[in-house]
């Protein structure tokens, strides 16, 4: 199967030329972005597959209000009124 036959049939999202370049473009995003919530979603994803909905619901309204009491959701939520990009601290 060629790339293209497997972008077709849902396989991946995207073909890139340089894998190594796309791999540290996605590192340095992520590394830049909501440390805080992007260890929260991936403890979230680890736990879901062992809770009911109603369970994976309660943790995720827990999570975000956890969110929601750092100082990168106060930039956040700053960056987006003032239409700029948030800088993410970490706390």
């Amino acid at each position: 199967m060629s790339a293209e036959e497997g972008l077709d049939w849902g396989f991946y999202n995207r073909i890139v030329e340089d894998m190594s370049a796309e791999a540290n473009a996605l590192a340095e995003s992520l590394a830049a972005g909501p440390s805080i919530a992007h260890a929260i979603t991936k403890r979230q994803l680890e736990c879901e597959w062992n809770v009911s909905l109603d369970e994976a619901l309660e943790m995720e309204a827990r999570a975000q209000a956890h969110c929601m009491q750092t100082k990168d959701f106060v930039r956040a939520y700053e960056a987006f009124a003032n239409k700029q990009k948030p800088v993410f601290q970490g706390n």
